[in-house]
């Protein structure tokens, strides 16, 4: 598979095009390309930062952060008696949101940018969830919960560690009033 073949595959996956996701997560030769869009759309995403390191990150970041992510998913779905392929989503995913990841540079818009991408968020999201349902044969509902539960915990987890954050900011703050009170 040629690079050129991948982005047309990763664009029919956008398109919900089923046919597409299973060719991609079944083609031995789709890994590469995968980690490849992965890391473009994360370096444009790392665009909004405006510093070479952010790109340099992002580009680094975005194929680990998505095994990482998939691995989750994978375990869920395999949890909710899904029988796919670790790989298969993957590649995949890589393919088809990865590609939609490239509308990251999106954010470098100063003020809207970041509102302009919820509505491609919510589309990787579609994406993801039809990915999970095709690649590990489960029902919609399977496959919605297969996305939303691994979702749902790291919005607690993040919720929790910005509220560790606040408590600590306020309890620092009161310390330092309650010295210089002593002073």
């Amino acid at each position: 598979m040629n690079f050129g073949e991948a982005l047309s595959r990763g664009l029919e996956i956008i398109k919900l095009n089923v046919q597409a996701m299973k060719q991609v997560a079944e083609d031995p030769n789709a890994l590469l390309p995968a980690a490849i869009i992965l890391a473009i759309g994360g370096a444009l995403g790392g665009v909004a930062g405006l510093s070479p390191v952010t790109i340099v990150m992002g580009g680094i970041l975005a194929p680990v952060l998505a095994f990482v992510w998939v691995v989750i998913v994978h375990f869920v779905a395999t949890m909710l008696g899904g029988s796919g392929d670790y790989m298969g989503l993957y590649k995949a995913w890589g393919h088809g949101p990865g590609l939609l990841g490239w509308a990251g540079v999106i954010g470098a818009i100063p003020c809207a940018g970041w509102i302009l991408l919820i509505p491609l968020w919510i589309w990787q999201l579609v994406i993801g969830v039809l990915l999970v349902e095709q690649i590990h044969e489960l029902t919609r509902g399977r496959a919605v919960a297969a996305i939303l539960i691994p979702l749902a915990i790291f919005m607690v987890c993040c919720g929790a560690a910005v509220a560790i954050a606040i408590a600590m900011g306020l309890s620092m703050a009161a310390l330092g009033g309650a010295v210089a009170g002593a002073e």
